[in-house]
């Protein structure tokens, strides 16, 4: 087995469980070679963040996808090196988790990275969000494709919690990400709270990756909100195309499509 390079496992346990059935810690020495590491995981059972030294020990690793979790974990001054991963799938149960998982963590050679998490309180999103990106440019200075999903916490008889609106406009919510300029694929989902957009957005994004290839944006309720503060018109997409020449998919919520008068 020391051969084995894909390591595929769906995990229902929970979290005080899953190191009798997952051995972490001799990951490294019984499968050398490793290469992509998927935990799939059901029930609440995720890795706590003080066991990624171990799977940062697996030299080849390239590809993982894990959930991980903070309930258990103290602070501490320590960071992990992931020399050769260059696709991370994360998945965590609250927004907080993602900027101390990247603060712990260098992956010189990532290119893609998917997260998904649940924002409690989307008051103060827009400061996080941009604390977090700020240390993923830090960490992640090679990535090319972005993927992030944000699901706020919706409770029973109450709805969701927090603003049902971002105080800043897209391009202004994910700023630190504009630096990384070979961006090819780029796709955020929010999932409860809206976020506005308009042309101005979208030259932002042209201007700082010229190299783009798919843009998507989805937000739950941006139908039910004005034209001023959420669409994007023919000129401003066609300028976009023009500007991102290798540019093969686009999808937002809201197009204007009127053409101009003549």
């Amino acid at each position: 087995m020391q051969n084995l390079e894909v390591f595929q496992v769906s995990v229902s346990l929970q979290g005080s469980d899953l190191y009798q059935f997952l051995d972490i810690e001799s990951l490294s020495s019984l499968y050398p070679r490793l290469r992509t590491l998927k935990i799939v995981y059901f029930y609440g059972a995720a890795i706590e963040l003080d066991r990624l030294p171990h799977l940062a020990t697996l030299p080849h690793l390239e590809n993982l996808t894990i959930q991980v979790s903070l309930y258990y974990w103290e602070p501490a001054d320590w960071s992990v090196t992931f020399q050769a991963l260059r696709k991370l799938t994360l998945s965590c149960d609250q927004f907080v988790d993602i900027g101390t998982f990247l603060a712990h963590i260098d992956v010189p050679q990532l290119r893609t990275l998917s997260i998904c998490e649940n924002c409690a309180n989307t008051n103060t999103m827009a400061q996080d969000l941009a604390v977090h990106l700020h240390t993923l440019v830090t960490r992640c200075p090679a990535l090319t494709s972005f993927y992030w999903t944000s699901i706020q916490v919706n409770m029973a008889k109450m709805g969701y919690v927090g603003k049902p609106r971002i105080d800043v406009p897209l391009a202004e919510l994910v700023a630190p990400l504009l630096d990384l300029r070979a961006m090819q694929h780029f796709s955020v989902c929010f999932r409860g709270p809206t976020v506005s957009y308009t042309p101005a957005d979208l030259c932002a994004f042209a201007e700082a990756w010229p190299s783009l290839e798919t843009f998507h944006f989805y937000d739950s309720d941006s139908s039910k909100s004005s034209d001023e503060e959420h669409y994007a018109d023919i000129e401003s997409i066609a300028a976009f195309t023009r500007a991102c020449p290798q540019l093969r998919s686009i999808h937002i919520p809201i197009a204007r499509l009127d053409l101009p008068a003549t």
